[in-house]
C-alpha cells in the first residue's frame, strides 16, 4: 500500500518537470515560422513533403557554388601542378658508370664513375623560384574562383529578375481576366458594346501569352543557375521574392541596402589596388620573374663533374730471356681521378638573361597599366551603381506601392461605369512598364555592383 503513494509522487514530480519543457516546444511550433533550410545544410530528418521547394539565398549560393561545382574543382586543381615544381627542384644530376677496355690493342682496362656536383646555390634557388611558382598559381586560383563567383551573382540575379516579372505578369492575367468577365456582364446587361468583349479577350489572351513565356525564361534561369552550381538541369529551386517597399533580409545582396559604412569612391579605389586579384598576379610575377633572373645568373657556372675508379695497365714488355716464372709480372693496378669543367665561353646563359631581364621591364609597366584598367573599371562601376541605385529608391518610394493597386481601380472603376476600357488597359500596359523598368533597374543595378565587387577585388556586403 505504500508502493502507490510513492509511485504518484514520482509521476507528479516527472509531469512538473517536463511540462515546461513540452510548453516550451508546443509554442515554438505554434508561434513561430518554419524556418528556410538553405542548399548548403542538411534536410531535416524525416520524409520531405512533396512540392515543397527550399528557397535558395546568395550567401548559400556562392557557398555551394564553391564547394560543389565542377568548374570550381577544375580551377583548385592547378596547383597541384605547380605543386610537382618544388619536387622537380630536388632533382640532382645522376651520377654515370665509366667503363673503358682496350682489349688487344692496349690491354688497358678502367672502370669506374663519373659524378657531377653541383653547386649548393643552384638548388637554393630553384626552391626560392618554384615556391614563387606556387603563390603565383594561388593567385590566378583565386582570380579564377573570384570570376565565377561574378557568374554565381549574375545567374541569381537574372533569376530574381525572371521570378518577379513572372509573378507580375500573373498577377495582370488575373486582372486582365477579371475583366473579360466584367465586361461579358455588361455587355449581357447591355451597358456596353461588344467591341469593349473583345479588346478584353484580345487583353487577357496577350498578357497570358506573356506569362507563359515568361514562365519558360524562369525555367530557362532556374536550370542555368542550377548547372552554374553544380546541380543537375531538373533541379528545381526558387529565390526570395523582392519586397515591394524596399530590401528585406530574405533579399539580401539583391536589392540596395542604405549604409553609411558604404566605401565612398577613393575609398574603393584604395582597397582595389590592394585585393584586385590581377594586380596580385602580375606583382607576384614580378617576383618570379627575378626567381628566374636569379637561377639564370645561378647556371652560368657550369656544374664540373668528378670521376673515380680502378685502372689497369699492362706495364713493360719483358726480356726475351726472362724466365717463365717472371710472367705477368708486368701487369700495374691503381686508381684513377678525373675531372671535367664546361667553360661558359661561348654559352653563359646570355639568353636567358636577357629574356628575364626584358620580362622584368614590361611586367613593370603592365603593373601600372593594370592600375589605370583598374582606375577606370571601379569609376566607370561606381557610378552606374550610384544611378541605379537611385532609380530603385524612386521607384520603391513612389511608383510601385500603387502599380497593381491602379489596375484594381481602374478595373473597378470600369465595372461600375466610372471609366472605359481604355483606361484600364492603359494602366494595365502602365504596370508592366513600371514593373518592367523597375526590375531593369535592379538588373543593372546587380550588374554595377558586381562589376564594382569583380573592379575592387573583394566583397562590399
Amino acid at each position: 500500500m505504500r508502493v502507490l503513494p510513492v509511485i504518484k509522487s514520482y509521476c507528479v514530480t516527472l509531469a512538473s518537470l517536463l511540462m515546461p519543457i513540452v510548453g516550451l516546444f508546443l509554442l515554438t511550433t505554434a508561434s513561430c515560422p518554419a524556418q528556410v533550410q538553405p542548399t548548403n545544410q542538411a534536410p531535416p530528418p524525416g520524409p520531405i513533403k512533396a512540392g515543397v521547394e527550399k528557397t535558395l539565398l546568395l550567401p548559400a549560393a556562392f557557398d555551394e557554388g564553391l564547394i560543389k561545382s565542377p568548374r570550381t574543382e577544375a580551377i583548385r586543381r592547378q596547383l597541384g601542378i605547380t605543386r610537382s615544381q618544388l619536387i622537380r627542384a630536388t632533382e640532382f644530376p645522376n651520377p654515370s658508370i665509366f667503363m673503358d677496355n682496350g682489349y688487344k690493342a692496349e690491354f688497358t682496362y678502367r672502370y669506374g664513375v663519373t659524378i657531377p656536383i653541383e653547386p649548393p646555390w643552384k638548388f637554393i634557388l630553384r626552391v626560392a623560384l618554384a615556391k614563387n611558382q606556387i603563390r603565383q598559381t594561388n593567385f590566378e586560383i583565386l582570380r579564377g574562383l573570384w570570376t565565377y563567383r561574378a557568374s554565381v551573382r549574375r545567374a541569381y540575379t537574372e533569376l530574381v529578375v525572371a521570378q518577379e516579372l513572372y509573378r507580375t505578369l500573373s498577377q495582370l492575367a488575373d486582372l486582365t481576366e477579371q475583366l473579360h468577365e466584367v465586361t461579358k456582364k455588361r455587355f449581357e446587361a447591355g451597358e456596353i458594346a461588344e467591341l469593349d468583349v473583345y479588346r478584353a479577350e484580345q487583353e487577357a489572351a496577350k498578357t497570358l501569352a506573356a506569362k507563359e513565356q515568361q514562365r519558360f525564361l524562369m525555367l530557362e534561369a532556374q536550370q542555368g543557375l542550377a548547372v552554374l552550381l553544380g546541380r543537375t538541369p531538373q533541379n528545381e529551386l526558387t529565390v526570395p521574392l523582392l519586397p515591394p517597399d524596399g530590401p528585406a533580409p530574405q533579399a539580401t545582396g539583391i536589392l540596395p541596402v542604405t549604409d553609411p559604412a558604404f566605401p565612398t569612391l577613393p575609398a574603393c579605389l584604395k582597397l582595389a589596388m590592394e585585393y584586385r586579384p590581377e594586380l596580385k598576379v602580375i606583382r607576384q610575377a614580378l617576383r618570379t620573374n627575378k626567381s628566374n633572373l636569379r637561377l639564370a645568373l645561378g647556371n652560368v657556372i657550369p656544374n664540373p663533374t668528378i670521376g673515380v675508379g680502378s685502372s689497369v695497365v699492362n706495364g713493360p714488355a719483358l726480356p726475351v730471356d726472362a724466365p717463365p716464372e717472371e710472367f705477368g709480372t708486368n701487369i700495374l693496378h691503381g686508381f684513377f681521378f678525373q675531372v671535367f669543367q664546361e667553360l661558359p665561353i661561348l654559352n653563359f646563359n646570355q639568353g636567358d638573361l636577357s629574356l628575364y631581364k626584358a620580362t622584368g621591364r614590361q611586367l613593370q609597366t603592365e603593373v601600372l597599366a593594370q592600375e589605370n584598367i583598374v582606375t577606370q573599371e571601379v569609376a566607370t562601376a561606381y557610378q552606374r551603381m550610384s544611378g541605379a541605385k537611385r532609380k530603385i529608391e524612386i521607384y520603391q518610394n513612389r511608383l510601385l506601392n500603387r502599380t497593381i493597386e491602379i489596375v484594381r481601380l481602374a478595373r473597378l472603376g470600369y465595372e461600375v461605369g466610372q471609366t472605359d476600357i481604355n483606361s484600364v488597359l492603359l494602366a494595365q500596359q502602365a504596370a508592366i512598364e513600371i514593373k518592367t523598368e523597375y526590375l531593369q533597374a535592379v538588373s543593372d543595378y546587380q550588374k554595377a555592383f558586381t562589376d564594382l565587387e569583380q573592379s575592387i577585388g573583394t566583397t562590399l556586403q
